[in-house]
């Protein structure tokens, strides 16, 4: 089994962290992250993730993610708790593709069908040439943005009152 090089703190980062820890205004979970970094250093005490989560009282997986991106990034994500590789581009198409589409969401079907579905207005913005990006997620974000509906119901009117059924 492979094992993960030990996180070793300098002075600075050891003295950042104990601020963070017997500050009274932070936020609890960053003085979590700060003392499992603290209780990870292997210049101080160097435990292992399972004692560490006990002694904490919280998960092993927690212990082991926020040492991972202590090694993997540093340890100003490993305070934050938010590793880089989650930040997504989130504007994959234009304004002006935005009102293509919702404009084609607004007008008449494709032939055959009674209603546009997110599948088909996502497969009509990749053959228009929005780029191939384009999912039906994408398609139901950039509707919920603007406040389109994006689930018709369909009700059903009785000819007659429910008493004279």
């Amino acid at each position: 089994m492979k094992r993960n090089p030990p996180i070793c703190l300098t002075l600075e980062e050891l003295q950042r962290l104990q601020k963070i820890v017997v500050s009274k205004t932070e936020d609890q979970a960053l003085i979590l992250r700060a003392m499992i970094l603290i209780k990870s250093d292997s210049n101080t005490t160097g435990w292992k993730a399972t004692a560490v989560a006990e002694v904490l009282e919280c998960s092993p997986i927690v212990v082991r993610r926020i040492r991972h991106l202590m090694r993997c990034w540093g340890i100003d994500v490993a305070l934050s708790g938010q590793s880089p590789e989650r930040e997504r581009n989130l504007c994959v198409m234009t304004e002006e593709q935005e009102q293509i589409l919702l404009n084609l969401w607004r007008g008449d079907p494709p032939i055959g069908k009674r209603k546009w579905t997110l599948r088909s207005l996502a497969a009509a913005a990749r053959e228009l040439g929005m780029g191939e990006r384009i999912s039906y997620e994408t398609v139901r974000t950039l509707l919920k943005v603007h406040g389109e509906p994006t689930r018709w119901r369909s009700y059903l009117f009785a000819t007659k009152p429910r008493n004279q059924r």
